[in-house]
């Protein structure tokens, strides 16, 4: 199931799938480290959305989270 990162709740984890929006703003994300691919644990929901990727927390605002589409495995 492919969702937005701002449904995962704190504690949920899943791989980055996509990552939607203008073209600087997808390149800045995946300066940061944030890859199609990567893993990605929430650890506070809401905004600022702050997150852990590769060993990395990071704070999203605004539509950042929206960006960012994300890989649930439901097993």
């Amino acid at each position: 199931e492919i969702i937005p990162l701002n449904e995962l709740r704190p504690g949920s984890r899943a791989a980055i799938d996509t990552i939607d929006g203008q073209p600087e703003e997808v390149q800045r994300l995946e300066e940061l480290g944030l890859r199609q691919g990567s893993e990605i644990e929430v650890l506070q929901h809401g905004c600022p959305c702050i997150v852990r990727c590769r060993g990395v927390k990071y704070c999203l605002r605004g539509n950042d989270c929206h960006c960012v589409w994300v890989r649930v495995d439901n097993n």
